[in-house]
């Protein structure tokens, strides 16, 4: 996300594809004006996209976000989002809304920075405009705001009050506070001075003033929100087929042991029992002792 005090502006032809490819994909779920982040990982089910979650630590230079990937064998199409879970929970669910861009333009691989200055990458722009509009489209973020306050300008209102809106959004919608903020700029109801003003605010130091707004609202899913979640896994139905590859005699016994270790499983989880040597037995006690010392 940008951390500048400066929209980049995208054409308006650009900005209505944005608004038509975002109804397509929210159309798949039968909703139009609902939120639907929590139905993300439905969403992804239906069109058959692997989520592979994994924790990857920051390398001191641009951390990696997620990344999209399609490939085909036999004529048959294989697509993934592969989502770093070291970060926070509502930025997690905008890089997997970011990912579904690159799912719908059919491109067939795609990695995601968490680079805030993404002035210059035009895809990279469309992507988090899509994102955005995917979790929250703008014609429905205007009617709330008119709804709250009988009015869609709030130039005079109170930044205490402005923040418990967003905070109500941010609880509801699973938006991030910074995206909610912009699409209030770009909903026309504050202004650049406003927006710089409330974009520069820590949202995430748990002493200051939207933080503490932000748990009166909703603990329970403001703290969710806010949590670095680190988790390790993938869709139970892309487990199943592991396991079933394994029974079909697709890969080997060490091969499904490797592949369940990436999501802290072995294959005892899932009622498979391999008849081998003392030998591998204790290579094997081995790997899952290093899977779990490394937290896995």
């Amino acid at each position: 996300m940008k951390s500048n005090s400066s929209l980049p502006s995208l054409t308006e032809k650009q900005e209505f594809e944005i608004v038509e490819l975002t109804k397509q994909q929210r159309n798949s779920l039968g909703s139009d004006d609902a939120p639907i982040a929590n139905d993300l990982l439905l969403l992804l089910e239906k069109k058959h996209i692997t989520l592979v979650q994994y924790p990857i630590e920051d390398d001191g230079l641009r951390s990696f976000g997620a990344m999209f990937l399609t490939t085909k064998d036999a004529d048959i199409e294989f697509n993934f989002i592969g989502l770093n879970t070291n970060d926070y929970y509502d930025k997690q669910i905008f890089s997997i809304a970011h990912e579904l861009y690159h799912y719908a333009k059919k491109d067939q691989w795609h990695i995601s920075r968490d680079d805030e200055d993404k002035s210059g990458d035009l895809t990279e722009l469309l992507a988090d405009k899509f994102a955005a509009e995917f979790i929250l489209p703008l014609h429905t973020f205007k009617k709330i705001v008119v709804s709250e306050f009988d009015k869609s300008e709030l130039f005079d209102l109170q930044q205490s009050t402005i923040l418990r809106f967003i905070a109500r959004i941010h609880c509801t919608w699973w938006l991030p506070y910074k995206s909610i903020v912009r699409r209030l700029l770009e909903a026309g109801s504050i202004n650049q001075e406003i927006y710089n003003r409330l974009y520069q605010i820590e949202e995430r130091r748990p002493d200051g003033e939207y933080y503490k707004i932000g748990l009166t609202t909703n603990e329970h899913d403001f703290k969710m929100l806010n949590d670095i979640t680190r988790k390790v896994g993938t869709g139970a139905a892309d487990l199943e087929i592991l396991v079933r590859n394994y029974e079909d005699g697709i890969i080997s016994e060490s091969q499904l042991a490797d592949d369940l270790l990436l999501f802290g499983k072995n294959p005892e989880d899932f009622g498979v029992a391999f008849e081998i040597d003392e030998e591998d037995a204790a290579e094997l006690n081995e790997l899952f002792a290093e899977g779990a010392k490394n937290g896995c």
